[in-house]
């Protein structure tokens, strides 16, 4: 049977004409040169009956973007003489271990901004009839990363007939048309006053409205009306705090809390972060503070299971920047590296390129706390929208609470199981002391033998294995490419992009 192929899929396949199951085997390119045109054509039929079963498998799964769109029945938009586009800024926190990062990519339905798009559109704050929706960000996260304080600006319907950044739509869109243009961009905005009137009672209930039909991993904090269009979620960010939450396991903290100091300043983080030339030209970036703290209520009878946090404050951070620094970290607290390779990789003269080492796993990461100017953003929630968001929080917490509670309980009464017998004939493990009889001695054992605790095996991935005698140090291991190398990489990449796009206009012309 195929690996990952459900019975019925592969007895549907192996009814086609095409079917041979020496087909799906993985060749090589020698033997796929060596391969008749004929097998050849088989192989692809076969491949290409697999890709359609398989399509209309997944075919059938919705995403959480369809999910939402089709949970509620929404009201019909309220007929306006004079609609009012008001431009906002919204307060936004996700849970992100199950979606798709936040950038909206045409590939990917369940990102944070599609889904933000998708319920602004069902509940008819937007009107798609008038804008495209374009959202300023403050700071991009990754697939499977959370925000607990998100930042996001863009032009809602009104129910006002004045106030402040409520405008008729077109003019509106005018104004946001031009604050996104290059050159407004580039205005000093610090010398601008904000100016903030009443609250206005009236207005949508932003939080609510939105609240009611997106996902349960997604909620609305808050929102904050904005007198300037030239506001920007991003370009007006003075600060971002990332938190990184683990269990301590076998982590040496005091190591690691010492070694953490180290990435504080100004450097160029080329070997800790994934370099794409084509969206960043530079890597230096400014890390404020870095420091690891116990999280609050997290102490229990083992230490092991102890929850700690890294707090990393800077004014800006590139691709995978957080997660290769947490990477590093985790091998410094395992005691495989020593603290000063972090000195040594950002020293980017004498290590020009990139050693070969994994990135921190992303769940454990969050954009926890984003700063910006005082007096810019006056954030506003009614008392109904902020009583709903609470409990629907608590809820939450409260189903994770007991899964978690239950599983520690069940880790407790296995270690000290002395019930069942330990039965060394049926050894495939490495320890090599016969002497436990029970579960309770044996898991003791275990623990100390082992290179790493269960608790951190999901944070820790590297390219070698961890294990002492089989791991490999950083600065011994393959390079990548140089910057300059990466530079050139792109150039020719769309120099062929660019020739390619010119060969099928000159074919088009030939053609007419």
């Amino acid at each position: 049977m195929l690996r990952n192929v459900s019975s019925s899929t592969f007895e549907a396949l192996r009814q086609t004409k095409h079917f041979s199951r020496d087909m799906f085997k993985t060749v090589c390119r020698e033997e796929l040169e060596q391969m008749s045109k004929e097998d050849l054509i088989r192989k692809v039929l076969n491949l290409q009956s697999l890709c359609g079963q398989l399509k209309n498998k997944e075919s059938t799964k919705k995403s959480e973007f369809e999910k939402m769109m089709w949970k509620t029945k929404t009201k019909k938009p309220r007929v306006i003489k004079e609609k009012k586009y008001r431009y906002i800024a919204l307060k936004m926190a996700y849970l992100g271990w199950k979606y798709d990062g936040l950038q909206s990519n045409e590939n990917l339905e369940d990102s944070i901004e599609n889904i933000l798009k998708g319920a602004l559109q069902k509940t008819h704050l937007v009107d798609l009839s008038d804008q495209v929706v374009k959202f300023s960000k403050c700071g991009r996260t990754d697939k499977g990363v959370s925000s607990f304080d998100q930042v996001m600006t863009v032009c809602v319907n009104s129910k006002l007939a004045q106030g402040i950044g409520i405008m008729p739509v077109q003019e509106a869109l005018e104004e946001l048309s031009k604050a996104n243009s290059q050159d407004r961009l580039l205005e000093d905005k610090t010398n601008r006053t904000p100016t903030h009137g009443e609250v206005d009672d009236d207005e949508y209930d932003y939080p609510s409205v939105l609240n009611r039909v997106l996902p349960s991993e997604i909620r609305i904090l808050g929102w904050s009306p904005l007198d300037d269009f030239t506001f920007s979620a991003r370009h007006n960010c003075s600060s971002r705090e990332y938190r990184y939450y683990f269990p301590r396991g076998k982590l040496d903290i005091e190591v690691m809390s010492e070694a953490a100091k180290l990435f504080c300043g100004t450097n160029d983080f080329r070997n800790f972060c994934k370099i794409n030339v084509g969206n960043c030209k530079t890597f230096v970036r400014r890390i404020d503070s870095f420091e690891i703290f116990p999280c609050e209520s997290s102490h229990t009878s083992d230490e092991s299971y102890e929850m700690y946090y890294a707090k990393i404050i800077g004014s800006g951070f590139v691709y995978h920047q957080v997660r290769s620094m947490m990477s590093m970290l985790f091998l410094v607290g395992l005691k495989r590296e020593e603290s000063s390779i972090i000195t040594s990789l950002l020293d980017v003269e004498s290590n020009p390129a990139k050693p070969c080492f994994g990135l921190a796993n992303q769940v454990p990461l969050t954009l926890y706390k984003t700063s910006f100017e005082s007096g810019f953003l006056k954030w506003r929630i009614s008392p109904d929208a902020f009583t709903n968001l609470l409990v629907h929080l608590q809820s939450y917490w409260g189903d994770l609470g007991i899964k978690a509670q239950m599983t520690q309980e069940l880790i407790r009464i296995l270690k000290q199981d002395t019930d069942v017998e330990v039965d060394h004939k049926v050894n495939q493990f490495s320890v090599q002391d016969k002497s436990a009889t029970t579960c309770s001695q044996l898991s003791q054992q275990v623990n100390d033998i082992s290179a790493i605790h269960g608790v951190n095996k999901t944070l820790v991935v590297d390219n070698y294995p961890i294990d002492a005698r089989r791991y490999k140090r950083v600065m011994d291991r393959p390079r990548g490419k140089l910057l300059e190398e990466h530079f050139e990489a792109y150039r020719s990449k769309k120099l062929r992009i660019e020739e390619s796009k010119l060969e099928a206009k000159e074919m088009e012309i030939d053609s007419m």
